[in-house]
This record gives C-alpha cells, sequence and structure tokens, in this order.
C-alpha cells in the first residue's frame, strides 16, 4: 500500500507540475491574446475615426457641389428668351428656403406640442390612481412637460423674430411671391425645389450608410472586448484551479 500510495502521490505531483507548466503557458498565450486584442481595438478605433473625418470631408464637399450644381442649373437656361435675371433668381431662392425653414420650424412645434399633451394626460392619469401614485414617476412627467413648454416657447419665439410679418397659418400658396410667379419663374423654382430635394436626399442616403459603417465598427469593438475579458477569465479559472490542485498536493 505504501508504494502504491508513493506512485499516486508521485503522479499526482507530475500532473500538478504539467499543470503549473501549461498555466505558464496560459499565462503567455493570454499575454499575447491582450495584445492582439488590443491591437484590434486601436486599429478599429483608427478606422472609426478616420470614417468620421472622411464623412465631414464628403458632407463639406457635397455642399460645395450642392453650391455648384445650384449655380450651373441658374445659369442652364441662359439661351432662353424669357430667362430671368439674376436678381430675381436669389429672391426665388431666398423665398424658396425660407419659406422651407418656416415650415421645419412650424412642424417641430407641431411635434413639441403633441409630446406635452401626451404628457399633460399621462400626467393626469397617473393622478387619478391615488393609491398608486408613483411619486418619481410625476416628478419626471413635471419636468418633461416643464421642458416641453420651455422648448415650444423658445421656437415660437424664434419663429416670430425670423419671420415678423408672418401668422402661425401655412403661407407658401398665399404669398405675394408665389402669386406673381412667371412661367420662367415657376421654371426656375421647380427646378431649384427639385434640385434641393435631390441633395437631401442623397445626403440622408450618405449619413444612414456612413452609420451603418459606424455602427458595426463600434459593435466588432465592443465584441473584442467581450472576447478579451471572456479568455482571460477562462485563463484565470484554470490557473486557479492547478494552483489549488497544486497546494492539495502539498499539504
Amino acid at each position: 500500500q505504501s508504494a502504491e500510495m508513493r506512485a499516486d502521490k508521485k503522479a499526482a505531483q507530475l500532473k500538478a507540475s504539467r499543470m503549473m507548466r501549461d498555466s505558464q503557458k496560459l499565462k503567455v498565450e493570454l499575454q499575447k491574446m491582450k495584445d492582439i486584442a488590443e491591437k484590434q481595438t486601436a486599429v478599429l478605433k483608427r478606422k472609426i475615426d478616420e470614417a468620421a473625418a472622411k464623412d465631414r470631408a464628403r458632407m463639406e464637399l457635397e455642399k460645395k457641389r450642392r453650391s455648384a450644381e445650384r449655380m450651373r442649373l441658374a445659369s442652364s437656361t441662359s439661351h432662353d428668351s424669357n430667362e430671368i435675371n439674376e436678381a430675381r433668381k436669389e429672391h426665388l431662392s431666398t423665398w424658396i428656403e425660407r419659406e422651407v425653414d418656416y415650415s421645419i420650424i412650424k412642424a417641430q412645434i407641431e411635434d413639441q406640442k403633441r409630446q406635452l399633451n401626451s404628457a399633460i394626460n399621462e400626467k393626469r392619469n397617473h393622478m387619478k390612481d391615488d393609491d398608486t401614485v408613483n411619486i418619481q414617476e410625476l416628478e419626471e412627467l413635471e419636468v418633461t412637460i416643464k421642458s416641453l413648454k420651455n422648448s415650444i416657447n423658445n421656437l415660437e419665439s424664434h419663429l416670430k423674430k425670423t419671420f415678423p410679418n408672418s401668422n402661425l397659418a401655412w403661407r407658401f400658396f398665399d404669398s405675394e411671391t408665389f402669386k406673381t410667379l412667371t412661367k420662367p419663374d415657376a421654371k426656375f423654382v421647380l427646378t431649384h425645389v427639385f434640385d434641393m430635394c435631390s441633395s437631401i436626399k442623397q445626403e440622408l442616403e450618405t449619413i444612414i450608410c456612413d452609420s451603418e459603417s459606424t455602427i458595426k465598427s463600434a459593435v466588432d469593438v465592443a465584441i473584442a472586448k467581450e472576447k478579451q475579458l471572456h479568455d482571460k477569465q477562462t485563463v484565470q479559472l484554470k490557473m486557479e484551479h492547478a494552483e489549488a490542485t497544486l497546494n492539495l498536493l502539498e499539504s
């Protein structure tokens, strides 16, 4: 029995020694994986930064392109006997863009008002149930309501300041400029509006494409970090198991 115990102990010690050697190898592998993961993270971060820089440069280039395209379109009918002069073109372009800005601010006000009414109704519904009133939710609703009211007031103030001679009703077709449009004017306006829509659509598609690329890169970084953490934890568990086995044998 004594010989058998000595043999078992020797075998266990050999196994523990192998496990310790393996743990050292695991440490080396862990360091390698850590270095690789750090390099991958740095590469992905650099790619994200480069994509953002390219996006800014592309947006600036697109603005210049749109400006040049509008000028080209504005002068593309110079041979027409009914051609409108540059001052009229500038007046019509400014008018259209102001009307678009006016409509956007109006839409923002209407959206904020819908959100405000929804928050007020939600608050009323909460206060009806006296037994289940959640003070924190009511406070959050109060903050939301106050914020929306301030936002609406700021937008309406901005609208009145930017368009002092306008009311809050739809005014595009009632404006004096629209009523006095000639056929050449209408042709120029239609071309200008089409170019605006086309440019905005292209810009949106570029933003969506770049956003998807940025999100994918960010997800790749997150996955790499999670994998690194998981591998590190796995190696740590294996090392702890080897050390615990060796300590048990030594005792």
